[in-house]
């Protein structure tokens, strides 16, 4: 209970917002709606859909099966506990930490929450899920472990690269999509968004926050 409780506190540290989901207004929470990445690949790689209960890890949003994986979220590890942590939601419940422990050498499964296991595979750290999906982790120019990019089992894939501030810098996937963050004060207020369709290029800017 003491570990699973320093997880909690750790996520507390990182995500200060973590907690507070009665805190926003009616309208605060529309302008923290959710950005799904989208399969459709004639249409933009983001869409929105849903309405956040927290923007305490961003609203762009990995969508896999009832699973929702927040993209902005850091994989943390406590060395104490030997413990990883990270948040996910399942269907419309609310967001949910879930804790990673060791169960063999260089291998951790989770102890509650959805089931997911992790590898350690010392430069990367790999999450699959019970469906085959599999968010990859590396360390980005913040020190933070940050999803690099997540995989499916029917090929399709979602690449994150990063800024050395450790802000995401540029979203592409196997549909040839990209999507841009626009920041203000290092604060996510916008993506830029290109896809391509029967009539062409397609380009727009959709606003995910208020400055």
């Amino acid at each position: 209970m003491l570990t699973i409780f320093r997880g909690f506190l750790i996520a507390l540290v990182l995500f200060p917002s973590f907690g507070a989901f009665a805190s926003s207004t009616e309208s605060e929470r529309g302008l923290n709606q959710n950005l799904l990445w989208n399969q459709k690949k004639q249409e933009a790689p983001f869409v929105r859909r849903g309405v956040s209960t927290s923007s305490f890890a961003g609203p762009l949003i990995y969508q896999s099966g009832d699973l929702s994986f927040p993209l902005l979220q850091a994989l943390v590890f406590d060395p104490a506990a030997n413990c990883y942590s990270l948040v996910v939601q399942r269907g419309t419940d609310g967001l949910e930490l879930v804790n990673l422990w060791r169960a063999r050498a260089g291998f951790y499964s989770s102890g509650n929450g959805p089931y997911l296991e992790l590898a350690n595979l010392e430069s990367l750290k790999t999450i699959t899920t019970l469906n085959g999906t599999r968010f990859i982790f590396a360390e980005v120019g913040d020190g933070a472990w940050h999803c690099v990019s997540i995989h499916d089992l029917q090929g399709n894939y979602l690449m994150i690269d990063y800024r050395p501030n450790g802000l995401v810098a540029r979203l592409r996937d196997s549909f040839g999509r990209t999507a841009t963050p626009v920041y203000s004060n290092q604060r996510l207020v916008a993506l830029t968004q290109v896809w391509s369709t029967s009539a062409g290029e397609q380009i727009k800017t959709v606003a995910v926050s208020s400055e």
